[in-house]
């Protein structure tokens, strides 16, 4: 996956299962509803600044909390973690220890957001791999870990809200990313 706008460094946690029926389990977060109407409450002037900003933060607070708990159900349903390493619209890259092979299709849960509150859910193939990991050569630019391989995996069903809220986390850290590169931190 190239260095484009639609695809961008990610610090996702990834749960996932291996599907052979392309059928998915988990379907519905309400991603794009929750970050429009905190969107909506911060431009409403029917709250002070103060108040407004306040309740933003306890609304995401709260979704950070449901995360960790929905997370901690998912976990018998969807075995296997990793993390994503880049992520765009068409597919992202996964890193793992669990060995997959090219055209396998997984389903796949994207934990994004600072808080990991945000799930995207979508059925993936198993494209490529990039690269397997050896006790030699752990500090390679992958950052990967002994034993670790990393995966370039497209999407093939998503449901439409997922993908809205997708492309809007693209788009949110490529601004942090282009933000970053023209004003680095001294």
């Amino acid at each position: 996956m190239s260095d484009t706008l639609l695809s961008v460094p990610a610090r996702a946690r990834v749960m996932f299962r291996c599907e052979s029926n392309r059928k998915r389990l988990y379907v519905g977060a309400s991603f794009a509803v929750g970050l429009s109407l905190r969107e909506e409450l911060l431009s409403s002037r029917g709250f002070s600044d103060p108040t407004a900003r306040f309740l933003v933060e306890l609304d995401r607070k709260v979704d950070a909390v449901l995360s960790l708990l929905r997370q901690n159900t998912l976990q018998k349903s969807f075995p296997y973690e990793g993390r994503a390493l880049r992520l765009g619209v068409p597919g992202f890259s996964l890193v793992c220890d669990f060995p997959l092979a090219e055209g396998q299709v997984l389903e796949v849960l994207l934990f994004l957001g600072d808080a990991q509150e945000l799930i995207v859910s979508a059925l993936a193939k198993v494209e490529t791999e990039i690269a397997v990991c050896t006790p030699d050569d752990a500090r390679e630019a992958l950052s990967l870990s002994s034993g670790e391989r990393s995966y370039e995996l497209s999407f093939l069903e998503m449901d439409e809200e997922d993908r809205e809220g997708l492309i809007r986390h693209v788009f949110v850290e490529e601004r942090r990313r282009i933000r970053r590169s023209r004003f680095p931190a001294d």
